[in-house]
C-alpha cells in the first residue's frame, strides 16, 4: 500500500493507511509503533525525491504536502492510546520532518527524546545533520555540550555527523579541531 501510486501523488493518505490498520486490528492484529514506522518511512523517502523536482513552486508545493501529512500522522501518533513511540519511531519521524525541511518539528521531536533521556546515537545524528541543514550552530553547538555533560558517549556516525553539520555551517576549523582533537579524546 506505501510503495502504490494514489492518482499520481507518490505518497499513501494518512486516511487510508489507518482504514487498514484498524482493519488488522478488527481481525485480531495488535497495533504498534511500527505501524506508524512504516508510513512515516514511506514520507521520507517521497521527500528525498523533492529535491529533484525542478519546479520551484511544484518542489514547494509537494514539500509542504509531505509536511502536513507528516504532521497529520505526528498529531495521530500523540493521540493514539494503544501505541507508545519508542526511539526507533521518533528517529523516524525525525528523519522524515528532516527531509523536508521542517527543523522546528525536528527540534520538537528531539526535544520530546532527550528531556525523557530517551535519545539514542540514531537521534543525535539526526538532529545534528537537520541543524547544519538548516544553518542552526548555536542549536548543533548547545546539543553537544548537553550530550558531553551528561555523559553520553557519540558513536563514529555522531562524530561524522557533527564534522559535517560544521561543514555545512562554513565552520571549518571547528571541523578540523573536532577531527583532529576531539575525536580521538572521545570515540568509543
Amino acid at each position: 500500500f506505501c510503495s502504490a501510486d494514489f492518482d499520481g501523488q507518490s505518497y499513501p493518505p494518512a486516511s487510508g493507511y489507518f482504514e487498514i490498520v484498524r482493519d488488522m486490528e478488527r481481525k485480531g492484529i495488535p497495533r504498534s509503533a511500527e505501524v506508524y514506522t512504516v508510513l512515516l518511512g514511506r514520507y521520507a523517502a517521497v521527500a528525498d525525491r523533492i529535491r529533484v523536482i525542478e519546479d520551484p513552486r511544484e518542489r514547494e508545493e509537494l514539500r509542504g504536502a509531505i509536511e502536513a501529512v507528516l504532521r497529520k500522522t505526528h498529531d495521530h501518533l500523540t493521540v493514539d492510546a494503544s501505541v507508545t513511540p519508542d526511539a526507533p519511531l521518533y528517529n523516524q519521524l525525525m528523519d522524515a520532518y528532516n527531509r523536508v525541511g521542517s527543523i522546528e518539528n525536528v527540534l520538537k521531536v528531539w526535544s520530546l527524546l532527550s528531556s525523557s533521556g530517551r535519545h539514542t546515537n540514531t537521534s543525535v545524528s539526526i538532529v545534528l545533520d537537520a541543524c547544519g541543514f538548516s544553518g542552526r550552530y548555536e542549536t548543533a553547538s548547545s546539543i553537544c555540550s548537553s550530550l558531553l555533560k551528561s555523559g553520553f558517549v557519540l558513536n563514529l556516525r555522531n562524530w561524522n555527523a557533527l564534522v559535517e553539520c560544521l561543514c555545512r555551517l562554513g565552520r571549518l576549523p571547528m571541523a578540523q579541531d573536532v577531527v583532529c582533537l576531539e575525536m580521538p579524546k572521545k570515540r568509543d
